[in-house]
């Protein structure tokens, strides 16, 4: 029945209109927190690297404190290594 597969068809369209949008959306969302992300990463690397140019100077141990705050992590997270992996 040619009726009923039009029929399918076109809410099949809109299902996959619908996943489309979603995934659409999704991808947007992804984006900008992988750039929110990026801001915030170059914010801290800025004050590491600040605190690591002034480390020889007395300032009580603010310093350190700072950087134990940058370098804490989350159960379950770890900093990514300082250099990459060697190939093999």
């Amino acid at each position: 029945d040619t009726t009923g597969m039009e029929k399918r068809l076109k809410e099949k369209d809109k299902i996959i209109k619908e996943k489309e949008e979603k995934l659409n959306e999704l991808s947007d969302h992804v984006e900008l927190l992988e750039k929110e992300r990026t801001f915030y990463y170059s914010k801290l690397r800025s004050i590491e690297i600040l605190l690591q140019d002034h480390e020889e100077e007395d300032d009580g141990g603010v310093k350190d404190k700072i950087l134990e705050i940058l370098y804490q992590t989350d159960e379950g997270f770890e900093a990514p290594p300082e250099d990459p992996p060697a190939e093999e």
